[in-house]
């Protein structure tokens, strides 16, 4: 009887026991990748004449606005290039400099051509600049890992109190190493008359006003002549390292000027 009786319980007793072991599908997450002293270098290939460039100038925009706001090393750029200038609307911030750099990115990666927009991650990975989740994915992965160089800025030197000069300090290997200095501004409001974008007007960040490169040393100083036209509360220079072979981005910095 005993026998029987713990016999028809058996079945319970399984089910129970199954019910406690299976996990939920709510603790079944992917693992979160944490920032750590990683940085990002956005690079975007854009276009005022090109009607699918505004949604990605917003997504760069907002990577502005969260680099600043959360004080994370993600340093974005906004490259204007000139091949889109012929569809009727000239774009004042365009440089045939910046589409010969999108080239070299293209030839690297093999890609079949230059398109926009385009987004490049620390010159190691590219994708269509509106991809706003898959830029944060390549962004946030960047951040966790651990750079080999790291660059330090001085605060910008000025002589009769126009800042002509910013001092940096590198520390890694520099071989086959250049340094891009971008000089980049905020809130740039154009009204677009004609073109794909005819009849908005857009508002860019970041927006690429001068572009040089140097041969970086340990030590060193930046020269640094603002056009006139720039807006000196707007305008920051970025500093970053790259290899010139691999065109993979090693250091980055900025500061306002």
């Amino acid at each position: 009887m005993k026998s029987s009786y713990l016999l028809l319980l058996l079945p319970i007793y399984i089910l129970i026991a199954c019910m406690m072991k299976e996990p939920k599908a709510k603790e079944i997450t992917e693992p979160i990748i944490k920032p750590g002293n990683g940085f990002a270098v956005i690079e975007l290939f854009t276009s005022q004449g090109c009607s699918s460039c505004p949604s990605a100038d917003e997504v760069l925009s907002s990577w502005v606005k969260k680099a600043e706001k959360e004080q994370i090393q993600v340093y974005p750029l906004a490259f204007h290039v000139d091949y889109w200038n012929r569809l009727g609307w000239k774009d004042p911030f365009s440089q045939s400099s910046y589409s010969e750099r999108q080239s070299s990115y293209v030839s690297k990666m093999k890609l079949n051509s230059a398109y926009t927009p385009q987004v490049i991650v620390n010159g190691k990975v590219e994708c269509v600049g509106s991809n706003a989740e898959l830029i944060g994915k390549h962004v946030m992965h960047n951040l966790s890992l651990s750079p080999e160089n790291h660059i330090v800025l001085a605060i910008p030197s000025t002589t009769n109190g126009v800042i002509d000069k910013i001092g940096y300090h590198i520390d890694g290997d520099l071989n086959n190493l250049r340094m891009n200095i971008a000089i980049v501004e905020q809130k740039l409001v154009t009204i677009i008359r004609k073109g794909e974008n005819s009849g908005k007007t857009l508002t860019n960040d970041n927006v690429v006003r001068e572009f040089t490169q140097i041969a970086p040393q340990i030590n060193g100083e930046i020269p640094i002549k603002l056009a006139p036209e720039l807006i000196k509360d707007n305008t920051s220079i970025i500093v970053y390292l790259q290899d010139v072979n691999t065109l993979e981005i090693k250091a980055a910095k900025s500061s306002k000027l």
